[in-house]
């Protein structure tokens, strides 16, 4: 029997281009390439217009980071986990994810739901009003 081909959404980022992505998508994996040199993108960072009053907080950012499996892919350094951090700038939360080992090399960074489930269903599960208890 065949394997099953996800949906796959690709968007590219470079040095000093500040960019904007869709993560609400039906997609059950984004990537994202990475053009090097990787000193000028330290990470992504997960922005919304959510407010603390519909839920935007760090647990649920968290659970939404805990939702996924990010990887680097770099022809140089090979396949390497991302890491994800909440920061608190001026108290309000940001889910940063790790871009991996750049260099001067592109990296494209792979984030997939853990469970199959398409990447914009896990968005709204965690982050939307609708859904916060």
């Amino acid at each position: 029997m065949a394997k099953k081909k996800r949906k796959t959404l690709q968007y590219v980022v470079g040095e000093g281009s500040a960019a904007f992505f869709d993560l609400n998508v039906d997609c059950q994996v984004v990537e994202i390439m990475v053009n090097g040199p990787g000193m000028g993108i330290a990470g992504l960072q997960l922005m919304t217009s959510l407010s603390f009053s519909d839920g935007y907080c760090s647990r649920a950012l968290r659970q939404f980071g805990d939702e996924l499996y990010v990887t680097s892919h770099c022809g140089h350094v090979g396949i390497e986990d991302v890491t994800s951090t909440i920061l608190s700038p001026h108290q309000i939360p940001v889910l940063e994810f790790g871009v991996g080992s750049t260099g001067m090399y592109m990296n494209r960074v792979f984030f997939e739901s853990k469970t199959g489930a398409k990447i914009g269903s896990l968005l709204r599960k965690h982050l939307s009003p609708n859904n916060r208890k």
